[in-house]
């Protein structure tokens, strides 16, 4: 990927940009900010990449192998979309996931550009301000330590053989999860017997928090182990001036019930997808 400043062939200037750009404080990108959440962690990444004609819209990555955001304002005109793609064509692996709001998707689908369809997938963006208490469980919430290792480490291997991802291995689902401990903010909840019963973790930039790496047991599901999770985590990042978001499978409706149980509210639709062939 370049990283020069240069002109569309379209003739939209598009130029290299900077976390501090005036585009990151406009009103506009600021209402979108926690269905955004993994491009604030961009921002938050120096060496990212980001692209901007400083206006419209902004073009990002981490780095050349991860997946490009687009962020784009919600009355973005034709011209700007044939920028973007012909920016996408020219200067970022094609190879990469995109993803985008789910509104300039559909606008995308109405150009001249390859959409591998079969590979997009829809996701969910949920928040929340205040949290509604859930039934109440036998159980108690506490901080993830080493010597859950080995639990949780399968859990996490059996979380990606449930996404049919078959090319993850238990060795490194252990080192993967070695790690998130290590980090200090991976919750476990156990129940009564003290055996853990459900697991997430958190990342946070600046003053919002994405809760992820969600997963109950197969064996676990519908108690309610997983609302009294997320309400206990959510309360603790509230109360610490932290508004919580979360990512969902819009496809999988028991855990996107049990996050709206507790008070999460919908923020709108993102879209996953490839480009196909040139």
């Amino acid at each position: 990927m370049k990283e020069e400043k240069y002109i569309c062939s379209m003739g939209g200037k598009l130029i290299k940009i900077n976390k501090d750009n005036a585009i990151f404080k406009s009103k506009e990108f600021e209402k979108d900010r926690y269905k955004f959440f993994i491009a604030l962690k961009i921002l938050a990444d120096n060496n990212s990449c980001l692209y901007s004609d400083e206006k419209n819209f902004v073009i990002m990555q981490m780095n050349e192998n991860l997946p490009i955001w687009i962020w784009a304002r919600d009355d973005i005109d034709s011209k700007c979309v044939d920028e973007i793609i012909v920016a996408l064509k020219m200067h970022f692996n094609r190879n990469c996931k995109i993803i985008c709001k789910k509104e300039f998707y559909k606008l995308l689908l109405d150009k001249d550009i390859n959409i591998n369809r079969k590979l997009s997938s829809e996701i969910g963006t949920l928040f929340c301000i205040k949290t509604i208490p859930p039934k109440i469980i036998k159980g108690h919430m506490e901080l993830a330590k080493l010597t859950d290792l080995s639990v949780l480490a399968r859990y996490w291997f059996n979380d990606y053989v449930e996404m049919e991802n078959h090319n993850y291995s238990q060795v490194q689902a252990e080192i993967d999860m070695k790690s998130m401990i290590n980090e200090g903010n991976f919750y476990i909840l156990k129940d009564e017997n003290n055996k853990i019963v459900c697991m997430a973790r958190y990342t946070c930039v600046n003053d919002v928090a994405s809760i992820n790496k969600v997963y109950t047991p197969v064996e676990e599901r519908r108690k309610g182990y997983c609302s009294n999770l997320i309400y206990n985590l959510t309360n603790m990042l509230l109360s610490n001036g932290i508004t919580p978001v979360l990512y969902t499978d819009t496809n999988y409706i028991p855990s996107n019930k049990s996050y709206m149980n507790v008070g999460y509210e919908k923020n709108g639709l993102l879209e996953s997808f490839y480009l196909g062939e040139s």
